[in-house]
């Protein structure tokens, strides 16, 4: 089964990704709130697709990103802003 994780601090932009992902795809989305939490999920493994919002507190997208590449190159990422 394929797996989606979205990040986002906006709970709103949270809610409507992943309710739409969900919705359109028949699989379950999960959901954090900023780059840190994203870069931990994904290195627990199992994720085929991120959706992540460029400007979060603690970690921001850009950097998430840069340190997801370094473990896992070939994921499939959209990075989006409000």
């Amino acid at each position: 089964m394929k797996r989606i994780i979205v990040a986002d601090d906006d709970e709103l932009q949270r809610t409507a990704r992943s309710g739409f992902l969900s919705k359109h795809y028949g699989i379950p989305v999960d959901v954090v709130e900023d780059g840190d939490e994203l870069v931990k999920k994904v290195q627990e493994g199992g994720y085929d697709f991120i959706v992540t919002d460029y400007k979060m507190p603690v970690c921001d997208g850009i950097e998430a990103v840069e340190q997801i590449r370094t473990f896992n190159p070939t994921i499939c990422i959209v990075m989006v802003s409000g």
